[in-house]
């Protein structure tokens, strides 16, 4: 019997393994003021441009187009066509005040103002032959009046009226005409007829009427006897 050769291979020797120890991984929390990294980005070639050229031409204006709204126009009331009435004199204040009311009082659209005026009145009439040439001349005619039955005479003597003769003062003007006619007739054609005035005031309505309210004025006559005179005058414009 064939002995076989036993080859003894020795047994590698084994370095006992330590087992390693696994620390967990922490988390760290990022603070307000920590970002998260950022991840780079691949640089992309920027086009190189070239400066803007400046023109000098003043830039346009956009234009703009406007749209025409077009909006209902308010109704215009009716025009008041107006009459313009005067109404005086008054010799005093409070008739004219009276009368001014009593218009008001009838409608809305009736103006009415109280007008004062300071207006020459003539106080008195003087009737007068002018100025002969001389004294002689006057008493001639003076003794012609006399027998023509006109007594009522007198020769002045003085101032621009020498050698007149005064044939009265009237205080009816009226009357002071009718003297002077009857001298004409009986052939003084130099007679004369001077009136003598003084400032006065006085006092008037100035009353703006719708033309269509008429009757008002037609009442106001009723109302008021007698009264002042009455005429229509033209509307003045108002001032600015």
């Amino acid at each position: 019997v064939k002995e076989e050769a036993v080859v003894k291979v020795p047994k590698e020797e084994t370095t006992p393994q330590i087992a390693e120890t696994v620390v967990p991984e922490t988390k760290i929390p990022l603070s307000d003021s920590q970002s998260p990294p950022i991840a780079l980005k691949a640089e992309i070639p920027v086009e190189k441009t070239e400066p803007p050229v400046n023109d000098p031409s003043p830039p346009k204006k956009a234009e703009i187009k406007e749209i025409a709204v077009a909006e209902k126009e308010p109704q215009k009331k009716p025009e008041i066509v107006m009459t313009c009435i005067e109404i005086g004199s008054y010799s005093q204040q409070a008739p004219a005040e009276t009368s001014a009311q009593w218009f008001r009082q009838k409608h809305k659209d009736i103006q009415v103002n109280v007008e004062r005026r300071k207006i020459p009145v003539v106080t008195q009439t003087k009737v007068y032959l002018a100025p002969f040439k001389d004294r002689h001349e006057a008493s001639l005619t003076q003794q012609r009046l006399t027998q023509q039955g006109i007594i009522d005479h007198a020769l002045f003597v003085t101032n621009d009226s020498k050698n007149a003769i005064s044939l009265g003062v009237y205080s009816s003007e009226d009357n002071a005409k009718k003297r002077v006619n009857q001298l004409k007739e009986k052939g003084y054609n130099n007679v004369k007829l001077e009136l003598q005035q003084k400032n006065d005031t006085k006092y008037w309505l100035s009353v703006k009427i719708p033309t269509d309210r008429k009757e008002v004025v037609d009442a106001f006559k009723k109302a008021f006897k007698p009264i002042p005179v009455l005429k229509e005058v033209t509307c003045q414009l108002p001032t600015s």
